[in-house]
């Protein structure tokens, strides 16, 4: 009897409950669903005084021109909107039966996820070293495989040309480790034309999960002069599919280290009247699946 009262104290006293979250975990140990009190890399980051100062100026100037334009309330409505934008991942559906086999624990690079796909180079380009260079010189070479990739969604959809599945994130288990970027960071090393062996990635162009509506209407103040004050429109030139993941334009987010299905607010697994009956039955029992776990759809494309 005694031992046994011994080893349920020590049960809870090696237990406690997450200051951020709320979910119990061990003690000397960060907590599975948020990462607290984990240190960020992408986070620190984003908090140096440089790149505050750097987005804060382009936010500043963003601001004037609306101001100028008459269209304050309007950035005041983006902003606002913007304030309750969501992390939206989109994967295939293999991606998620990798999923539910090894647990919602690998980042994109274990999981073989690209954020340009391996099989379909755009424009013969050779996205998968131009990927790797990005994240080396966003992450560093000891976290550059940590991160989850995302995109900015004012509704729970997000980029089709990544797969049928969408996941949404849960905002408390997030937001003290997600940041956000300008666009696809492969992308931008592009267009930007930086080469990793001698440039930077310029200041000004991330921002922590707080601040992501200062960076999107830094990004987008010249589209959103003349739209209507409306969600809709606002999600219009936030978040732009285009015909595959080179021509999409999106508000990246990459979120540091592991997510579990508590992160998880909600699955879709879209399909489409066209699908053969097969297809159609594979889907139906993943969606049963993940239910078991999380909040689960099936929706048509």
């Amino acid at each position: 009897m005694g031992s046994s009262h011994s080893y349920l104290k020590e049960a809870v006293l090696s237990e406690t409950i997450c200051e951020h979250c709320g979910s119990k975990f061990g003690i000397g140990t960060a907590c599975p669903d948020c990462t607290w009190p984990e240190i960020c890399p992408n986070v620190t980051v984003a908090q140096n005084p440089m790149q505050v100062a750097a987005l804060e100026a382009r936010y500043h100037d963003a601001r004037e021109r609306l101001a100028k334009a008459g269209l304050e309330a309007l950035g005041d409505a983006f902003e606002e909107a913007l304030s309750k934008s969501l992390a939206i991942i989109c994967c295939t559906i293999g991606d998620l039966q990798d999923i539910l086999r090894i647990g919602f624990k690998e980042t994109p690079y274990r999981l073989g996820r690209k954020r340009f796909p391996i099989q379909q180079p755009p424009n013969d380009t050779d996205w998968e070293t131009i990927r790797e260079h990005a994240d080396l010189m966003l992450f560093t070479s000891k976290f550059w495989k940590s991160y989850h990739f995302g995109a900015l969604s004012l509704e729970e959809r997000g980029l089709p040309s990544y797969g049928a599945v969408t996941i949404v994130c849960k905002e408390k288990m997030i937001d003290r480790r997600a940041t956000t970027f300008e666009m696809n960071s492969c992308k931008f090393m592009l267009v930007h034309k930086i080469n990793p062996l001698i440039d930077v990635i310029p200041d000004g162009v991330r921002s922590t999960w707080r601040d992501r509506g200062k960076l999107c209407l830094a990004k987008l103040v010249a589209e959103l002069v003349g739209v209507p004050n409306e969600k809709s429109a606002f999600q219009a030139i936030l978040l732009k599919a285009g015909k595959n993941t080179a021509d999409d334009d999106f508000v990246e987010v990459h979120i540091f280290d592991q997510l579990s299905v508590r992160a998880l607010e909600r699955v879709y697994i879209a399909h489409s009247k066209s699908d053969p009956p097969e297809k159609r039955i594979v889907v139906e029992s993943l969606a049963n699946e993940v239910a078991k776990y999380v909040e689960c759809r099936v929706r048509p494309e």
